[in-house]
């Protein structure tokens, strides 16, 4: 495409300046279109589309202001770009801003200098920016003197580098409720496994046979408060889940395990529960009896012995009667005693130890590894120490409950009936079954 342009003489151009020219004279003037200019600092990419229909090769101009009439004498010619190539890379000297311009070559080889913003010259600058700045000149050097060589100062050997910190892992009764207190800390982040056992875990094979998973923590937690019965000595191994899975645990004494046994002592008091207050006392006695009158006659006492009042006396049972009573005695069957099942209250059943806390998940652990496990002995001894605390009532009751049936199925059934006649106010039907059950086998017997 050629663009004809008919300039009349005192026109005014796109940037301002004033040409004369003759009225009568047309000026050919094709130009570029689309000119982009991008930069990769210190690079400057130029980019273009030809003119259409017409074969001319294409001047790439450079300078420091935006290109027009009045600047373009002073512009830096850079290099002429054959057709069809439509593109152009400058690398300038130094630091600054530029403005570029492409214009198209007459026949007679002088570029047509018409700039047209957008379409063949730049009007927005690019700055360059990465050179350095030149270094200073050097002072000049003086001259050197020769002195006596002295023995060079050996340099210090570089220090060794800090060992990674290990983990740290303590216990302790913790003085506050019957529970132990964790204190570890762990290099890596991620959560660590608990196990708890009361034999030392010293193996992947011991601790997955003998312990048993407390909880999970995360590794910023450094403290975690386990809850316990009293009076059994507890172990305890605090490792990486991830080093779990991948069986990568080291079991180091101190860091990941301890191997001194913790144990709560008997007795331990809680603070922060509301205990079940005890009955009240009387602050003085009762006062003692001294009657000195009948209470039948209101006639004094000579006799102090006459306080007590005469028995009646005792009356032969008839033949008849006696007969009767002997034949109800031969015709009674007495029922065949049913074995009993461990009774595990309703409210206890679905209680998982992980989902307590206090007292409550002493009791669930109980229940879930020996009592269901029918390991009578076990869970005699560890509800024993458990009624060593002053336990709220409710907690009492079913800790006496449960030790009333473990002591019941290991055939102490004496004691066992002490055991329930405590606890039979609040749970009348279920402990005179066993009641029932442990006085027939021992007139059995």
């Amino acid at each position: 495409m050629v663009l004809l342009v008919g300039l009349q003489a005192g026109a005014q151009t796109e940037t301002g300046s004033t040409r004369s020219i003759d009225d009568q004279t047309r000026v050919f003037a094709p130009f570029v279109s689309k000119l982009r200019v991008g930069i990769r600092d210190p690079q400057v990419r130029l980019t273009w589309q030809d003119i259409p229909d017409v074969t001319t090769t294409y001047r790439v101009y450079r300078h420091t202001q935006e290109i027009q009439d009045s600047t373009f004498p002073q512009a830096e010619y850079l290099e002429t770009v054959e057709p069809g190539v439509q593109t152009y890379i400058d690398t300038p000297p130094e630091n600054g801003t530029y403005y570029y311009a492409v214009l198209a070559e007459s026949p007679q080889g002088q570029p047509y200098e018409l700039f047209i913003p957008f379409r063949n010259k730049s009007i927005t600058p690019i700055t360059i920016a990465s050179y350095a700045a030149p270094e200073p000149e050097s002072a000049p050097v003086p001259e050197i003197v020769q002195e006596p060589e002295t023995p060079e100062e050996q340099p210090e050997p570089p220090a060794e580098p800090e060992a990674p910190p290990k983990p740290s892992l303590a216990a302790a009764p913790s003085d506050q409720m019957p529970a132990i207190t964790l204190e570890f800390s762990h290099p890596e982040t991620g959560q660590l496994a608990i196990y708890r056992s009361t034999s030392p875990i010293t193996s992947l094979e011991v601790m997955s046979e003998s312990a048993l998973l407390v909880d999970t923590v995360q590794a910023q937690d450094e403290r975690y408060l386990d809850y316990g019965v009293p009076g059994i000595p507890y172990y305890y191994a605090v490792v990486n889940t991830q080093d779990l899975q991948q069986g990568t645990i080291a079991f180091v004494p101190g860091e990941t395990i301890i191997t001194q046994p913790v144990t709560i002592p008997l007795g331990t008091r809680i603070s922060g529960l509301s205990l079940a207050s005890a009955d009240p006392v009387r602050e003085q006695g009762l006062p003692i009896l001294n009657p000195r009158q009948s209470f039948l006659t209101g006639g004094d006492f000579t006799d102090p012995a006459a306080i007590l009042m005469p028995l009646a006396e005792p009356l032969a049972i008839s033949p008849a009667t006696r007969d009767a009573m002997t034949s109800m005695l031969q015709a009674y069957k007495p029922n065949p005693t049913r074995p009993l099942e461990p009774l595990i209250l309703p409210e206890d059943l679905q209680v998982q130890p992980e989902q307590s806390k206090g007292l409550d998940r002493v009791l669930a652990t109980v229940l879930d590894h020996y009592f269901r496990q029918r390991d009578w002995q076990e869970a005699e001894s560890l509800l024993t120490n458990l009624l060593t605390l002053p336990l709220e009532q409710d907690k009492r009751t079913k800790a006496l409950f449960y030790r009333a049936q473990a002591r019941y199925f290991q055939g102490n059934l004496q004691v066992s009936i002490l055991d329930f006649l405590l606890v039979r106010d609040d749970l009348y039907l279920e402990s005179s079954a066993f009641i029932d059950s442990a006085l027939m086998t021992l007139s059995e017997s």
